[in-house]
């Protein structure tokens, strides 16, 4: 929900894995799981990291989610959470979405191909696997989207993907949090306002974000503002999406009619509310005499 536009992560260590493995086979899911005591805290040593042990799936995983300059770290962490709690889906599910993430490397600018399709097949194994977890589903979908069309340039396979994410799950939401170049804009003016990370965005709304951003077309465009408007009012994506299309090189009249309506619902976020009023002055004759209110 990842951030100047990517995160900074430290060069990718290799470690090869402690000789200690410990077996976990008489510990209780409920309980904090067997493992070897460290200053009074219970760890377990994998790929060369001790791992601090704690008494549920979720506090494992926000351990694991912590921001580790260390990518090899991290990577353990994550697999604690799906070794010590198997039977907590989703937290484990949670962790390997993080770690389909971190296929891709230490910086997603310089992933390969490879790393690309690897990360692509991973999210769609944890689709497959807990097709029962929408939420599960509805990220990872987002992130196979995003990687066909940001990273392998597969413009048709992007798309398509993104408009499965609107149509499948189209009321899966989330809290956004920092991770990519839209949720850093968000979280930055987060400092700001602080009832916005209370509250909720949806991946359909973002989906469609992002197919307004890459689709040449100006009829694709409206439509899917349109539509993006009509379903998701109170988005974040909302504004974002106005102004990409109020700042492209031929801007339809509908779409000033647009921004105009929307703004007068008063679901526009304040610090772009000023922004839109000036883009749809510049395009609109009548607005440029009197103004918008």
């Amino acid at each position: 929900m990842r951030e100047p536009l990517t995160r900074k992560r430290a060069l990718r260590t290799w470690i090869l894995p402690c000789i200690f493995l410990l077996s976990l086979t008489s510990c209780s899911q409920q309980k904090a799981p067997c493992g070897i005591a460290q200053e009074g805290k219970q760890i377990i040593l994998r790929q060369g990291y001790a791992i601090p042990i704690h008494p549920s799936a979720a506090e494992q995983l926000r351990f694991a989610l912590s921001q580790f300059s260390d990518l090899g770290k991290r990577r353990a962490a994550l697999n604690s959470v799906i070794e010590l709690f198997p039977l907590q889906r989703t937290q484990v599910a949670e962790a390997k979405l993080e770690l389909a993430y971190l296929s891709l490397g230490d910086d997603f600018r310089l992933a390969g191909k490879n790393d690309c399709r690897d990360a692509v097949a991973n999210y769609e194994s944890i689709a497959k696997q807990y097709h029962d977890l929408r939420p599960i589903c509805a990220k990872a979908r987002w992130y196979i989207a995003w990687i066909y069309m940001d990273l392998l340039r597969d413009k048709k396979a992007g798309l398509l993907n993104y408009q499965r994410v609107v149509s499948e799950f189209t009321n899966e939401g989330f809290l956004p949090t920092p991770h990519l170049p839209w949720q850093e804009i968000f979280a930055k003016a987060a400092k700001k306002e602080t009832a916005f990370l209370s509250r909720k965005e949806y991946w359909g709304a973002i989906a469609l974000l992002e197919i307004i951003r890459n689709v040449e077309s100006l009829q694709y465009k409206q439509g899917a503002l349109r539509q993006l408007i009509e379903l998701y009012p109170a988005s974040r994506a909302v504004p974002y999406a106005l102004i990409n299309v109020l700042e492209g090189p031929a801007v339809p009249a509908e779409a000033v009619q647009i921004a105009k309506q929307w703004l007068q619902s008063n679901n526009c976020y304040p610090p772009m509310k000023d922004y839109l009023k000036l883009r749809i002055s510049s395009q609109d004759p009548e607005n440029r005499q009197e103004g918008i209110h």
